[in-house]
């Protein structure tokens, strides 16, 4: 039955389903073309608003770092003396030390040349009491 109603379709009406179909496809192909561009459109505004977002807010974050190393840099150097006053203090204290170390090696050092002498002049002062006994000037 159905080769049956086939068979009375004619040539036009094909041709006519054709040119319909092909219409109808164009048509959709058309439609969906303006879509897609459409929303290519809305897809880049989109980017753009959302890139242009981010620079704002990363200009915004840049300038807050900035004004924050800014500040403790400025404190910093406003308040030196009381920012540096520990360093100072470790570098007097090493000072003194230095100083007072090598005091102590010059004090050494003439320790050990007053103890020469003394033991020179203990030398010394024996020869002259062993002489003076041996002279006969003693008397004891």
């Amino acid at each position: 039955m159905g080769l049956l109603i086939l068979c009375q379709v004619s040539k036009e009406d094909l041709y006519q389903f054709k040119n319909e179909v092909k219409t109808y496809i164009l048509e959709t192909r058309e439609a969906l073309e303006k879509q897609i561009e459409q929303f290519r459109i809305e897809m880049r505004r989109e980017i753009d608003n959302v890139r242009s977002e981010t620079n704002s807010k990363m200009n915004l974050l840049a300038g807050l770092v900035a004004v924050l190393i800014g500040f403790v840099i400025g404190f910093g150097l406003w308040d030196r003396r009381t920012y540096l006053k520990p360093v100072e203090e470790k570098k007097a204290d090493k000072e003194y030390v230095l100083k007072l170390e090598s005091k102590v090696v010059e004090l050494t050092n003439e320790n050990e040349k007053l103890k020469q002498k003394v033991d020179i002049l203990a030398d010394v002062l024996e020869k002259v009491i062993n002489y003076v006994k041996n002279s006969h000037m003693w008397r004891a």
